[in-house]
């Protein structure tokens, strides 16, 4: 059975525009700039601030690995999925959704990662600290890109003998 790569295709997309917006999100720190001051009597420092981001950024790449090998692993996919209009799906094009749909989520937890090096940038924190997440969201995108075999390979999975 030939397939259409669009999903593959959608998926690339999905991270390419997550690519793009990094450097968005660095120019917008370095054009807006905006840094909230903290008095000394604050009950939170900016370092208490970046240790928990640091802490949430490791949980978020721990979750994203999960799951995605939860969501990609070789389950068995049901042979039909009924849409809402009540129409029946074959198990590969619901399987290569499922796909598309993982990197997806993947992506965005990815740019939950550099928007943490952003949140602390507008907190007054050093903008060595937005490099540093910027770089460890787009290392977890390369990590996590959509991949032409693990697309085939799902796709074969999904396919019924």
């Amino acid at each position: 059975m030939n397939i259409p790569n669009n999903d593959f295709n959608t998926a690339q997309r999905i991270w390419w525009v997550s690519i793009a917006s990094l450097p968005l999100l660095l120019l917008g720190c370095h054009i807006v700039g905006i840094q909230i001051e903290f008095s000394e009597k604050a009950p939170v420092s900016v370092m208490e601030i970046r240790t928990g981001c640091f802490v949430i950024t490791i949980w978020l790449y721990a979750s994203m690995n999960i799951f995605r090998s939860n969501r990609l692993k070789s389950d068995p996919i049901p042979d039909t999925a009924q849409n809402t209009s009540g129409e029946t799906k074959n198990s590969v094009v619901f399987g290569l959704q499922r796909y598309s749909f993982s990197i997806l989520v993947c992506m965005a937890l990815s740019e939950a990662i550099a928007l943490l090096g952003f949140m602390l940038c507008m907190l007054g924190d050093d903008k060595q600290i937005v490099y540093l997440f910027v770089a460890i969201s787009a290392i977890a995108m390369a990590i996590l890109r959509p991949k032409p075999e693990e697309f085939e390979k799902y796709q074969n999975l999904a396919t019924p003998n």
